[in-house]
């Protein structure tokens, strides 16, 4: 079956939300052929960071550190192609983050959101990477989880926006607000 670099990319985003140890597998497959089959297409790039980061927090790795280098190589590589592409800027700040940069991070991911304010997975990026002591912002971080809920409340991934702001309620004291968000 011969298909071209954009259906190998699509079949890897479908593959990324079943999020499994072999879905995650399969899209860092398929994300690989597509890049193989056009270098430049960055949306290909960040589906394989998405993937080997996923691979590398899940434990689905045998090689954890692997893994990330992996996904910062295709999120510098995707920065590269395209400096105005909020994704690749917020594929390279996902990346940043599970490697413990989270000063560099916050960097890259507010260069995507100034690029495009809207993108939930960005905003929760965010988030996510403001719940770690060394740049902990419980509040900017609620503040992000929400508006991403908000942005896409039927995003296959919103029950990462709950635990989210449940970490961040939990942080800044609100227990059962946080309790509430964690039963979402």
């Amino acid at each position: 079956e011969s298909l071209t670099a954009w259906e190998l990319a699509q079949r890897a985003h479908a593959e990324y939300y079943r999020y499994t140890a072999e879905a995650v597998r399969a899209t860092i497959e398929l994300a690989t052929r597509a890049i193989e089959a056009d270098p430049e297409l960055v949306f290909a790039h960040t589906l394989l960071v998405r993937a080997r980061v996923s691979e590398a927090m899940a434990g689905w790795s045998a090689d954890r550190e692997g893994s990330l280098r992996a996904a910062r190589a295709a999120a510098e590589r995707a920065v590269e192609i395209d400096s105005r592409n909020d994704a690749a800027f917020s594929a390279l700040g996902f990346a940043l983050s599970f490697s413990g940069r989270f000063r560099d991070a916050i960097e890259m991911l507010e260069r995507a959101k100034a690029l495009n304010p809207n993108n939930p997975i960005t905003l929760l990026h965010l988030a996510v990477t403001r719940l770690n002591p060394p740049v902990r912002d419980a509040a900017q971080a609620l503040s992000e989880a929400r508006e991403a809920l908000r942005l896409s409340p039927t995003d296959p991934f919103a029950w990462t926006f709950h635990l989210v702001i449940g970490l961040a309620l939990l942080l800044l004291g609100d227990h059962d607000a946080a309790r509430s968000s964690l039963d979402t």
